[in-house]
């Protein structure tokens, strides 16, 4: 029972449009630093070279923001783990440290045993993946034993 949600999933997806925008920007960029090659334009085609493979890469479905980092949300009857942000560190929760969960549609609150009270902001996430993981935390407060109030449309749904 969980629920694990990648933000840089790989899409599988292609898209001719960025590959050829890609290349095209990468070789544009390429001719510059061989033949045109002075001080001013040297850092900035290097730069534009990295855009263009960047814009190449996501055109293949692969996302090249996981070289950096990871953003992703991982529910489990062990912890919630919510990292929504490339370069910041994560939220770790323990779920023996949750007293109570409040769900609303745009965020969840969770109260610590310690009297600590935890806010997470789901406003950014599309519909589906917010709702999925409103549901997902609800399944595992239910069969954890944790103390959990759902508000909004989300009292309809069991």
């Amino acid at each position: 029972m969980g629920y694990k949600f990648d933000f840089l999933q790989n899409t599988g997806k292609n898209s001719w449009f960025l590959i050829l925008s890609g290349l095209l920007l990468t070789l544009c960029s390429l001719y510059i630093l061989i033949f045109e090659l002075t001080r001013s334009t040297f850092g900035l085609s290097l730069l534009y070279i990295i855009w263009g493979l960047g814009i190449f890469f996501k055109g293949l479905g692969f996302q090249p923001e996981r070289l950096i980092g990871k953003k992703f949300i991982l529910i489990n009857e062990e912890k919630f783990h919510f990292k929504f942000s490339l370069l910041k560190k994560g939220l770790i929760i323990n779920t023996r440290d949750i007293n109570s969960v409040e769900l609303w549609p745009g965020a969840i609150i969770l109260n610590a045993r310690n009297e600590k009270k935890e806010k997470i902001d789901l406003r950014e996430l599309d519909p589906q993946t917010r709702h999925d993981t409103l549901m997902a935390i609800a399944s595992v407060a239910e069969h954890s034993q944790i103390g959990y109030k759902k508000h909004g449309y989300l009292e309809y749904y069991k």
